[in-house]
């Protein structure tokens, strides 16, 4: 039940206006024994979790370690507590967004998110990418039993809904926008790619009196954010959000990235495509392939996607 005021929970930090809500928290989060609370909502959870019986041994017990939030994300059982309170605070973020535009908009900032404006702020400049070779002296860790490839590690093929909502991707808006030339410009806004991130929280580090120093990665870089359900793609979004560096910065390898970003389905066949010729090729045995997959993907990956394309 909603009451409309803040209810907080008597183990830890957090808190929510709906009673009910919060009951499921102390439940699932703070069980009375560490076991988990008979009264706690878990109806179809092993169905929606776990693997199916004839898959690989050992699947369930991987399974068993994540919990399905209602936003559609999979988080291990003992981070589920951080990513609710990561929730109200994004709530805590949607209310304040009017105040935080007027303050970064206030008239006397002369930050250049391109430059270091002061000696608190230090950003990048835009260099080439610098990969580091693995080899006999630097080898790759190795991911156990495949505990590091999340709650989907055994299975072959993602569902085939959530295949076609990646491949058509989020939704476009296109406008028009007639230039001082009088020229029409064609403007495309894709819904879950948003530009100029970095200079916003670089104006709020700047105007933050708690901030003594701040590292930022390169105002070129585009904020990239999972569409709705899609589960855990993080390690896609990090390798689309360098590539939106290299395309805007055209940086080193920037003629393999023409047009839009690549899709999570384009860039699984980019890593298997490197693993083919070889680089990091190691991966594809730890995971057993990813093309088609809801596996998780780290930067061996990435490196070897990258080194593929000549970049680094």
């Amino acid at each position: 039940m909603n009451t409309g005021e803040l209810v907080d929970c008597p183990f830890c930090g957090f808190t929510d206006h709906d009673h009910y809500f919060l009951l499921q928290h102390v439940e699932t989060v703070h069980p009375e024994g560490g076991r988990p609370s008979p009264f706690a909502a878990r109806e179809d959870l092993a169905h929606r979790v776990e693997p199916p019986a004839e898959e690989t041994e050992g699947a369930s017990d991987i399974s068993s370690e994540y919990i399905e939030c209602q936003c559609g994300e999979f988080c291990l059982f003992t981070e589920f507590e951080s990513h609710l309170e990561m929730h109200y605070a994004e709530g805590m973020g949607v209310d304040e967004t009017s105040k935080t535009q007027a303050n970064v908009a206030a008239p006397g900032s002369t930050l250049d998110p391109g430059k270091a404006p002061s000696p608190q702020m230090d950003f990048p400049s835009p260099t080439s990418l610098h990969i580091v070779p693995s080899g006999p002296s630097r080898p790759i860790p190795t991911r156990s039993v495949r505990a590091e490839l999340g709650p989907h590690a055994h299975e072959e093929q993602m569902p085939d809904w959530l295949r076609k909502e990646l491949e058509i991707g989020a939704k476009v808006k296109v406008t028009n926008q007639i230039t001082p030339d009088g020229r029409l410009l064609r403007i495309e806004n894709v819904a879950n790619e948003v530009r100029g991130v970095i200079s916003v929280i670089a104006q709020l580090c700047e105007q933050d009196p708690a901030v003594s120093r701040a590292y930022l990665c390169h105002s070129d870089v585009m904020h990239v954010v999972k569409l709705a359900k899609e589960g855990g793609f993080c390690g896609y979004r990090n390798i689309q959000m360098m590539i939106s560096y290299i395309q805007d910065a055209r940086s080193e390898g920037h003629r393999h990235f023409q047009g839009r970003l690549p899709s999570i389905i384009q860039i699984q066949d980019m890593i298997e495509s490197a693993w083919d010729r070889g680089f990091n090729s190691l991966g594809r045995i730890e995971t057993g392939g990813i093309r088609g997959t809801r596996k998780y993907i780290g930067t061996p990956e990435a490196q070897a996607l990258l080194q593929n394309l000549g970049i680094g």
